[in-house]
């Protein structure tokens, strides 16, 4: 299977650093090269690249019967295809752009 990007986004229910800190523990295991957009207690947002489905990133995220589940508020597995704007010199504008499947492509930010 190929790679894919996505975007992961995380909300707790609330500040809970030990919760938040096991979850970007298991992103950073499933791709050591994800970038956080931003981390804290109550929440994340990481741009990673993986080989499996987004069910896979979940089950990955919340094994079967993991403390964490009770903290989590939401939880977003978004693959990001080939059309996406990110502000110039951001994270996401420097992951997304390192990430391109077709390094021939347009630039889909014109």
């Amino acid at each position: 299977m190929e790679r894919k990007n996505f975007l992961v986004l995380v909300k707790m229910t609330g500040k809970n650093r030990p919760a938040a800190n096991a979850l970007r523990d298991r992103l950073v295991q499933l791709d050591v090269t994800c970038r956080f957009a931003w981390f804290d207690h109550q929440g994340l947002g990481a741009l990673l690249s993986v080989a499996v489905p987004a069910a896979d990133i979940r089950d990955a995220l919340l094994p079967a019967s993991c403390a964490e589940e009770d903290a989590l508020g939401d939880l977003l597995i978004l693959e990001v295809g080939p059309d996406w704007w990110a502000r110039e010199e951001s994270v996401a504008d420097a992951w997304l752009g390192s990430h391109r499947r077709n390094s021939s492509a347009a630039d889909p930010k014109g």
